[in-house]
C-alpha cells in the first residue's frame, strides 16, 4: 500500500492558538478533518481575556465559547496559558519558548499548527515565533510538520507588500465548510456583518476564493515552513 504522506500522515496534533478563534476562523475545516481522521487534537491557547480590559460579562462569555468550541470540535486536551491579551507583547519571548519546549516534551506532537507571520496582530506572529523557536530539528526531531494558518482579518488586513508569507498549502474543506460557519459562530462576540471577513458570508466567500485558487469548492490554506517524508515503513 503506498504510504501516507502530509496532513494525512497526521496523527499527534498540537494546534496553538494566540487567541481563542483563531482556530476555528483559520482552520475550522482541517480541524473538522483532521478529527475525523482520528488523530490526537490538543489545542493549546495562549491568552486569556481580562478584567478590566473587557467586563466580567464579556470574560465569563469568551469562556462559555472556548468551553463549546473544544466540545464542539472534541478535542482531547486543552491547554490554557495566563498570558493577558492585547498586552503578550510585554513578555519576554523566552517565557513563552520555555512553556513551549514543555508542552512539545510532554506531547511530542508530530504536526504543528499555528498562525502564520504575515498577520498584522503581532499576538498572532508571536505565536508563529515561539513555535519556530521551540521547533529545532535537533532537539524535536518528532515534529515533522509545521503549518501556518491565514486568520481572517488579520492575515488580510496586513501590509502584504511589507511582509509577506506565501501560501503553499492547500486542504479541501468543502464538505466541513458548513460545519466550519456553525464553529466559528459559537464566538458570540467575534463574528460580524458582511462585508466583515468574520461573517458567516465572509467565511464561506474566503473559502470560496481559497478553493478556486486550488480547483476546489472550498479550501484552506497554509504556509508550511517544515514538511518531513520519512521512508515508508
Amino acid at each position: 500500500m503506498p504510504s501516507r504522506h502530509g496532513m494525512n500522515a497526521c496523527e499527534n496534533v498540537l494546534i496553538v492558538s494566540a487567541h481563542a478563534d483563531d482556530e476555528a476562523f483559520g482552520m475550522g475545516g482541517t480541524l473538522l478533518r483532521l478529527r475525523d481522521q482520528e488523530c490526537r487534537l490538543t489545542w493549546l491557547i495562549m491568552s486569556r481575556v481580562w478584567t478590566p480590559r473587557w467586563s466580567e460579562e464579556e470574560v465569563e462569555q469568551r469562556e462559555g465559547d472556548i468551553d463549546r468550541v473544544a466540545e464542539f470540535v472534541g478535542f482531547d486536551d486543552v491547554i490554557r496559558w495566563d498570558f493577558p491579551d492585547n498586552r503578550m507583547d510585554e513578555y519576554p519571548r523566552d517565557d513563552y519558548q520555555a512553556k513551549m519546549i514543555d508542552v512539545l516534551e510532554d506531547l511530542q506532537p508530530d504536526t504543528i499548527f499555528s498562525p502564520g507571520p504575515s498577520d498584522w496582530n503581532w499576538e498572532h506572529r508571536i505565536a508563529f515565533e515561539t513555535v519556530e523557536a521551540s521547533t529545532k530539528p535537533v532537539y524535536s526531531p518528532y515534529v515533522q510538520q509545521i503549518y501556518a494558518f491565514e486568520v481572517p482579518s488579520s492575515t488580510d488586513w496586513g501590509y502584504q507588500g511589507y511582509r509577506q508569507c506565501h501560501r503553499n498549502v492547500y486542504v479541501d474543506i468543502g464538505e466541513y465548510l458548513t460545519e466550519k460557519v456553525k464553529m466559528c459562530s459559537l464566538y458570540s462576540t467575534e463574528v460580524g456583518e458582511y462585508p466583515h471577513p468574520r461573517s458567516p458570508q465572509g467565511v464561506e466567500y474566503w473559502s470560496a476564493m481559497r478553493g478556486m485558487e486550488c480547483g476546489r469548492e472550498a479550501a484552506e490554506a497554509f504556509y508550511a515552513p517544515r514538511i518531513v517524508h520519512d521512508e515508508a515503513k
